[in-house]
């Protein structure tokens, strides 16, 4: 091996004293991720089948960032919560969803990325005590959570790109309004253009006998 002026040195040379030297920089590894049980289609027939449930990121004015955890029942497209915080640890992930069990009855399974938060050891032991089945989608293809992924999409162009919000309080009263007229009166066409409360109404048969009726009148 030659270097510009022309020297001479034997590469094994320049090895050796590169290994001496503990010149290596170790090579980054990507984190593998427990492999979970990918579960078939699932087939949705009434409420409370299956809830989809997933985060999206927004910043306050001051630019500190906050999160929403956003929770829809597959079958109705119902908006179940949108949980506004700056973070979401295990725990408050499974208040939240502990409420929104009172107010709408248990889902039988759960769809959920590969977060941190879903793969806790607390979630996971949660579901467990319930009886719920935890769904994970495989990695790097949303798709296979379209209903979240769809309302997601509305969320974000409806309510969060149109505002600037200054506070967390500010951003929990401009979100519930938004969710309450999204539930009210936003027309689905999968729903024959219908909301997801009138679609509800329509569909009484299959949804009280899973949840409390008089909690979704009002939703």
């Amino acid at each position: 091996m030659h270097d510009k002026k022309g020297y001479y040195m034997n590469h094994k040379k320049i090895y050796r004293i590169y290994k001496e030297a503990n010149l290596g920089l170790s090579r980054k590894t990507n984190k593998k991720l427990k492999k979970q049980v990918r579960e078939k289609l699932l087939l949705i027939k009434s409420f409370n089948d299956n809830w989809s449930i997933d985060f999206i990121s927004d910043s306050f004015t001051d630019n500190r960032r906050f999160r929403c955890l956003n929770i829809v029942d597959n079958y109705s497209r119902l908006n179940i919560a949108i949980e506004t915080a700056i973070s979401f640890p295990a725990l408050k992930l499974i208040n939240t969803l502990e409420n929104a069990i009172i107010k709408y009855g248990k889902p039988k399974n759960i769809t959920v990325d590969n977060g941190p938060e879903f793969r806790s050891k607390a979630f996971q032991a949660w579901a467990s005590e319930k009886g719920i089945i935890i769904r994970f989608i495989d990695p790097g293809k949303p798709v296979q959570n379209a209903f979240i992924e769809s309302f997601n999409g509305r969320f974000r162009d409806e309510c969060l790109n149109q505002y600037w919000f200054s506070s967390l309080k500010e951003a929990k009263t401009i979100i519930s309004a938004w969710s309450n007229e999204y539930n009210q009166s936003r027309p689905h066409s999968s729903l024959g253009y219908l909301s997801p409360i009138e679609f509800i109404k329509e569909n009484q048969q299959k949804c009280i006998n899973n949840c409390n009726y008089n909690n979704l009148a009002v939703a």
